[in-house]
């Protein structure tokens, strides 16, 4: 196992020294003349020694570079607007790990989700946060942001952690240097940096004062939990613990060389009866996470991105350094456009492969890509295997009477998606007769419609040489996700009678 910690580690560091690469010349382009301001003399290449003013300047310097930092940060992983068109179309009728799912990403972006889902335009049910913890992390090279938040909808409880939301929490993500162990509530060996996350949430205020009543009090004690990437494994972690204990002493805090929370006696009454992990790092070595139940299995699932072409890195590189993840079943998404639904591969817990996958030798060949680790591609790849659409085409009327000699024998064109993802399909021709009436009563199952694609249907006429009789454009926002019945006007007057349907799935 040694070899494989020292290439972990080499491949850590080298991407940590990729990223501070690309935020160096990010500063060097925006502030060229500070590095300049710090030399001294005639010869820019030999520093004089270093005063007052310089220390300052050198101070002001590493300000700037971790706004840079913070910048290219966000810029690739900051931006949650592009989940949105995927989160806005869950519904109370999506499977609930789909919702489970869904509230793992609304975590990053929670001002919007309380906006847009404020008063009755309740999301998926009636989903509305009801608690927060946000921690504020100022003492490192780059600011962080911890975010738990608590879901509910009538008597049912949802915490979702929230992945890594700033540079700084890469800290986290990064703090190998020692295994955490608090066995009285059934960890082991657990990654430092992530034990240390979940040991300062549990000893704030937030969980003690304000969710656990609230799960106690309106949820009778029960709940689920998720969260995405180092989100995913602090709910591995928590579910772990508070399944085994009704409370837990905790030991201090310390980060920084200094106290951040005096170690207490902390509740755990409550009971969590499904996880929910997407895109989740590894938690422990040589010990598996379980749950208090017989069998150790927890009701649940976890996702990993990994088709032919490229994989999500992030659940991987733990596996490298030899970390595992809890007890609970394990599904990896292919790309839909790629496969079908036959390609979803699931591993039951309690299975080498639930515990381990993705293992390097399934990755062999395959691109690192980082998009697929972020929130859009996961929701795309969930939605497209948990949903349905369909269209069919009813009837028309009031077509053109052109082409008098050959009749009006039309037949509508259906297109969604766009570009290499365009799909078209075709009614049959038929015979309008003498009212200009046409009856089809054709359906098409829209394989790669995801949400935010139009449907654009034309109408043509089948004569001496075909012409088109008109076309209208269904919107996505007028059909997804409750789905549309009714008559459409084209712009040449012409009328169809069209019904797209929704239908959920489960995995």
């Amino acid at each position: 196992k040694k070899p494989c910690v020292q290439s972990g580690a080499m491949l850590r560091s080298l991407g940590l020294f990729c990223i501070l690469g690309v935020c160096a010349s990010e500063f060097a382009d925006d502030e060229p003349s500070v590095a300049k301001s710090l030399r001294g003399g005639t010869n820019p290449t030999t520093p004089d020694p270093m005063n007052f003013q310089e220390a300052e300047m050198i101070e002001s310097l590493m300000q700037d570079f971790a706004a840079a930092l913070e910048r290219f940060y966000q810029s690739y992983f900051g931006n949650y607007g592009p989940a949105r068109k995927y989160l806005n179309v869950v519904t109370d009728s999506s499977p609930f790990v789909v919702q489970a799912a869904a509230m793992a990403f609304w975590a990053y972006d929670l001002d919007y989700f309380e906006d847009r889902w404020a008063g009755s335009n309740d999301w998926a049910g009636g989903w509305k946060v009801v608690k927060k913890y946000i921690n504020t992390t100022s003492k490192s090279l780059a600011p962080g942001l911890d975010v738990i938040a608590l879901f509910r909808r009538g008597d049912e409880c949802v915490l979702s952690f929230a992945g890594t939301t700033g540079l700084a929490d890469w800290t986290t993500n990064l703090n190998i240097k020692s295994l955490q162990s608090l066995e009285e509530c059934g960890l082991q060996n657990v990654h430092e940096g992530f034990f240390e996350d979940f040991v300062q949430f549990m000893l704030g205020d937030a969980w003690s004062d304000d969710m656990e009543p609230e799960i106690m009090s309106n949820c009778g004690g029960r709940l689920s939990v998720t969260g995405h990437s180092q989100g995913g494994t602090l709910a591995e972690i928590f579910a772990t613990c508070v399944n085994r204990v009704d409370n837990v002493t905790l030991p201090d805090l310390w980060r920084w060389g200094e106290l951040v929370h005096p170690g207490r006696m902390v509740s755990t009454r409550v009971t969590v009866t499904g996880l929910y992990g997407i895109a989740s790092p590894g938690s422990t070595v040589e010990y598996q996470l379980e749950n208090a139940s017989p069998g150790g299995i927890f009701p649940g699932m976890r996702f990993f991105n990994m088709d032919s072409e490229s994989f999500d890195p992030v659940p991987w590189i733990t596996v490298v350094l030899n970390y595992q993840h809890a007890k609970y079943q394990a599904v990896q998404l292919p790309g839909p456009k790629t496969g079908s639904k036959e390609d979803l591969v699931k591993h039951e817990g309690g299975t080498y492969d639930a515990r381990w996958q993705p293992v390097t030798s399934a990755v062999f060949g395959k691109s690192i890509s980082l998009g697929d680790h972020l929130g859009p591609e996961y929701l795309r790849r969930i939605l497209a295997f948990t949903r349905e659409v369909s269209i069919t085409i009813v009837a028309g009327q009031n077509f053109s009477e052109e082409c008098l000699l050959g009749g009006v024998n039309p037949y509508i064109e259906v297109q969604v998606g766009e570009d290499e993802t365009k799909e078209t399909y075709f009614t049959e021709k038929v015979n309008a007769g003498l009212l200009g009436a046409a009856y089809w009563n054709a359906s098409f199952i829209l394989t790669t419609y995801e949400p935010g694609n139009a449907i654009q249907l034309s109408a043509w006429n089948d004569c001496a040489k075909d012409f088109k009789m008109g076309k209208v454009v269904l919107q996505s926002v007028e059909f997804d996700p409750t789905g549309f019945t009714g008559w459409l006007s084209l712009d040449t007057g012409a009328e169809l009678e069209i019904s797209v349907q929704i239908e959920q799935l489960q995995f």
